[in-house]
């Protein structure tokens, strides 16, 4: 089994070979790609993905680092 992670600016996903084919892992929404997205909340917990998005969103200050 071979393992690919693709950490995308804009999405990011994971895939396996085995068997002659590819697959594409879903996350905890079922999608078969996450947003590139962290935030953090003010009690220090740590958001990753769509959760993350929505949350920026809606923020009331927000860091944004990048390339």
């Amino acid at each position: 089994m071979s393992i690919g992670i693709d950490l995308g600016t804009t999405f990011s996903c994971v895939a396996y070979y085995q068997n002659g084919q590819v697959n594409v892992l879903e996350n905890e929404n079922g999608c078969r790609t996450t947003p590139s997205v962290l935030a953090m909340t003010e009690d220090g917990e740590c958001l990753i993905g769509q959760h993350a998005k929505d949350v920026i969103t809606k923020a009331t200050s927000s860091l944004f680092g990048g390339s």
